[in-house]
Formats: structure tokens, sequence, C-alpha cells
């Protein structure tokens, strides 16, 4: 008479097999226990953030600034020769009650006195030429320079590193 064939298991439990003749004994086969599965990955980090139509605003911005891209989001800032300081505003007006959020790629090496993003009014300098910060310079704008300084009404305090 021959064996029967092995029993299945669940892939958590451990399985083995038994001869049905007493004559004979067989080793018992263990498979090794899976590992646990895996948690539920987090939410995305702005899970209840809705997508703006925000791009830069090509009628409002430096002549040192060149703007591409899907829907002009990319903003290129002295492509050629940097005499002075260049700004661009955005399309749409951020809104007191509300939290806003955007991500900033710096895909080049960055050169120069400073280098700055953030937020002003609409009556912010948009270029000087001279090499300034702009973002800050007054108490109508805040600005965060690549050097970890937070500048605002001409003042700053180190913010980051």
């Amino acid at each position: 008479m021959s064996d029967p064939p092995p029993a299945t298991a669940p892939p958590s439990s451990t399985a083995t097999t038994s001869s049905s003749s007493s004559s004979s004994s067989n080793p018992a086969v263990v498979s090794p226990p899976l590992p646990p599965p895996l948690p539920p990955p987090p939410p995305p980090p702005m899970s209840h953030a809705c997508q703006d139509n925000w791009t830069w605003n090509p009628k409002d911005k430096s002549h040192e600034v060149v703007l591409h891209g899907p829907r002009s989001r990319i903003a290129h800032f002295h492509p050629n020769w940097s005499n002075g300081t260049a700004g661009v505003r955005g399309t749409r007006v951020l809104r007191r009650d509300r939290r806003h959020y955007w991500e900033v790629n710096v895909s080049q090496r960055i050169f120069g006195t400073s280098m700055m993003f953030g937020v002003g009014t609409g009556r912010c300098r948009l270029h000087v030429d001279a090499f300034v910060n702009m973002l800050g310079e007054d108490g109508r704008s805040w600005g965060l320079s690549h050097k970890g300084y937070l500048w605002h009404a001409g003042k700053h305090k180190l913010y980051t590193t």
C-alpha cells in the first residue's frame, strides 16, 4: 500500500507528514515559518490635500526668470549669467485661513550670495540690479535662505541648518 499524499497546511503553520505503514518511519518534514505580513503603508503625507491650479505667473516675474515645463511650474533663475536678484510670483493668492504646502527641487549646485524661497505680497520687488535678500527685506515678505536663515522685516535669525 502506498503512502497517502502529504497534507497541506495554511502558509503560517508548520506542516508534517507521516507514513500509514507502522513498519517504516519517515522523518518529519518541517517547513520554515513565513515572516509576518507587512503592516499597511502609511497614508500619503498630504492625504487630505487637493491638487491646486497654482503655477508661476509669466506676466509677473523678473526678466531674469525663464518659466517652462508642465503648466510653467519650473522656474529657472538667471539662465545665462547673474548680475542681480530675481523673483517670480504665483498665479494665486495664498489664503490666511488655509495651510499651504509646496515642494522645492534644486536641480543644480547653488551659486550666489543668497538663494531664497518664501512668500510675499504683490508689492514685493521682483528684480534688483544688486545681490540682496529681496524676500524678507521688509514687512511684506518672509524668506528662507539657502544658508538656513529666516528673513522678515530686514532682520534674520538662524532657522535651520
